[in-house]
């Protein structure tokens, strides 16, 4: 399976073929994906049945779990329980708020027609949106997964931002912030185990992981911010040094 895939208008609907040609797997996978109960039906149309941004949406998401050594049957069951409305805590026996942990915002609804004019009927950036899964195209629904990013990005447009530049931006952002989130986790996870071991322990339960991670999650979402600060002050010392600089330069020459 690629990853690789081309943004694609919202609303279009797809052949198996060319759901294929878009995401990069072959009809048979896509085939597979259903049979196994990872991938949605086709919409029905007389004899043809349709794939949507949805169905792409789900294909990116499996590709993802499965690059994170997840198995196809536990990314079934997963995506299975999520369509049944289901909490993954639910899937996993946990009795904590894991969607507390998955979950920063609950996530709004509307209609995809003041999705669309919410981003200035942009598909390139809509489309960008939905492979960010920052909102996910249900029929005429538009379900939004990060609703105080979607409001950051509006602060942005009003503050004078180009809509494209503000996607470019978030999907710098969510490499990144998952590059992050991937660290602090395995590092937690490593270093449990490790003690563990050293104590002639078993392994750490799945649910006590994550409730510590659900103790440290605001403690290391504040360490993020206070060092992001800092960063931030710092450049812009830098920049307003070299722009104080550069007019007092400009005034000896002029």
């Amino acid at each position: 399976m690629t990853t690789a895939r081309q943004p694609t208008p919202v609303g279009e609907r797809y052949t198996i073929d060319e759901l294929a040609r878009l995401s990069g797997l072959t009809t048979r996978n896509i085939r597979a994906f259903q049979t196994e109960g990872m991938l949605p039906g086709p919409v029905l149309q007389g004899r043809t049945g349709y794939y949507e941004q949805r169905h792409l949406a789900r294909i990116t998401l499996i590709d993802r779990l499965q690059a994170q050594g997840f198995s196809r049957a536990s990314i079934a069951s997963l995506l299975q329980a999520w369509d049944r409305g289901r909490s993954l805590a639910d899937v996993l026996g946990l009795d904590v708020g894991l969607p507390e942990i998955l979950e920063a915002d609950p996530h709004l609804r509307c209609s995809l027609e003041s999705f669309r004019a919410r981003m200035a009927n942009d598909d390139a950036a809509i489309a960008e949106a939905v492979a960010l899964r920052l909102a996910v195209i249900d029929g005429d629904e538009v379900e939004i997964l990060n609703p105080a990013l979607f409001d950051i990005g509006r602060d942005l447009a009003r503050a004078g931002l180009p809509l494209r530049s503000i996607m470019q931006e978030a999907r710098r952002l969510r490499e990144a912030a998952d590059n992050i989130a991937h660290h602090y986790v395995d590092e937690l996870v490593s270093q449990i185990t490790r003690s563990l071991a050293e104590r002639g322990a078993s392994g750490p339960e799945p649910d006590s992981l994550v409730q510590l991670l659900h103790r440290l999650s605001p403690v290391i979402t504040r360490s993020v911010d206070a060092a992001l600060r800092q960063s931030m002050n710092d450049h812009l010392r830098e920049v307003l040094a070299a722009l104080s600089e550069a007019q007092a330069a400009d005034g000896a020459t002029a």
